[in-house]
């Protein structure tokens, strides 16, 4: 009875025969026989060993020497026996061709948002897997029929591109990517995305805007959230100021006989979102301002009450501050212009001698008058 031992050689091959990073090119190929052991395996009279090898997209062009490159891979197998006085031996030979996949999975396109200047920014997920040869391919139309025009080309790990000049704050605007790698060839369209073009009017005598907008596809990515309405305040910045999942959303005025401007936004769980373009209406506000809240009314070393507040609201154009005289009436005691203004300083005050009671009223620019705040006393 002999036993039967079984080698294996080649480039591919791990340098422990276990560990599939353990070569010059990994994945790696391992050998080992039935209980995981690496090589030599031995065996009485009968031996097996278990060939295994994940190829890569690195595998389809490696580096042969010479400024050569191949896609073949040979792996020999020896096997031999104890026998006396000439052991058998015997050779077999493993190869493996890695060609290319036929077509590439078609990228994972998210995004689509209008920027200023009259650009678009699209954005896409790269695939799971996928390699550093990547390259995307953008197209772009203004009619969902085409034609469609290549725009450029991006190469891996970038997952974004921006389209100059694309008039998508104008109307909306049709893209899609493909892509291509040295492990397939170019792949199928992705999902034809639409930019949302953000139309708005004014409505019931200017008070209310009707904002309406196109979705970026039909139907609605699985990754997309809920829209978000922003609006641009009276401060100059971006505020939110609803949620929907409609197409449709109507906004209440926040200032008195000027444009607002409005535009809406679809976060993906990706990450990135999908921006409209921005539009607006004049629109008059019809709606009183939250009540303005006194933090605290403090004395100065010259015996002046101070008072400072707070607001909610911030649309407010003035602050009309009250005292409480003697027979229980409420006087006006001054006028403090501007949202971010929340100090005042009484300067003909007897806050030594006796406290004073004050309270607030916030006015915003359409002349709508919040309810008087809760009073409050020096001491």
């Amino acid at each position: 009875m002999q036993d039967v031992t079984l080698e294996i050689s080649g480039g591919q091959v791990s340098d422990d025969y276990i560990t599939n990073s353990l070569c010059d090119n990994p994945p790696c190929a391992t050998f080992v026989n039935t209980s995981g052991s690496a090589p030599p395996i031995t065996g009485l009279q009968l031996v097996e060993g278990v060939f295994e090898w994940q190829t890569a997209c690195s595998h389809v062009a490696t580096d042969a020497g010479c400024g050569i490159t191949s896609n073949l891979y040979t792996f020999a197998i020896k096997a031999f026996d104890d026998f006396c006085p000439a052991n058998g031996i015997k050779f077999a030979n493993i190869k493996v061709t890695v060609v290319p996949s036929p077509v590439d999975n078609s990228p994972d396109f998210r995004c689509v948002s209008v920027l200023q200047n009259n650009k678009s920014e699209i954005s896409w997920d790269h695939l799971g897997g996928a390699p550093p040869s990547t390259v995307y391919s953008v197209f772009h139309s203004d009619n969902p029929n085409g034609p469609f025009i290549f725009l450029d080309s991006i190469m891996y790990p970038i997952n974004t591109y921006i389209h100059n000049n694309s008039n998508a704050n104008i109307t909306s605007q049709y893209y899609y990517i493909s892509s291509h790698s040295s492990c397939a060839s170019e792949s199928l369209p992705s999902d034809t995305l639409k930019s949302i073009y953000l139309n708005v009017s004014p409505i019931n005598g200017d008070t209310e805007a009707d904002m309406n907008w196109n979705s970026i596809h039909f139907p609605d990515l699985i990754t997309s959230l809920d829209y978000n309405i922003l609006a641009l305040n009276s401060l100059g910045s971006w505020t939110n100021v609803g949620t929907t999942s409609n197409n449709n959303f109507i906004f209440p005025a926040q200032t008195c006989n000027s444009f607002q401007s409005l535009y809406v936004e679809l976060p993906d769980l990706s990450g990135c979102s999908s921006i409209s373009s921005i539009n607006g209406a004049i629109l008059k506000d019809t709606i009183r301002p939250d009540n303005p809240i006194i933090n605290n009314v403090s004395v100065d070393v010259n015996g002046n009450s101070i008072i400072t507040w707070t607001s909610s609201s911030t649309d407010v154009d003035v602050y009309a501050i009250y005292i409480l005289d003697e027979f229980g009436s409420w006087i006006t005691l001054d006028s403090i212009f501007g949202f971010l203004n929340n100090t005042y300083t009484f300067n003909n005050s007897n806050a030594n001698s006796i406290y004073e009671t004050f309270s607030l009223r916030s006015i915003d620019s359409c002349g709508n008058s919040s309810i008087r705040s809760i009073e409050h006393n020096s001491i």
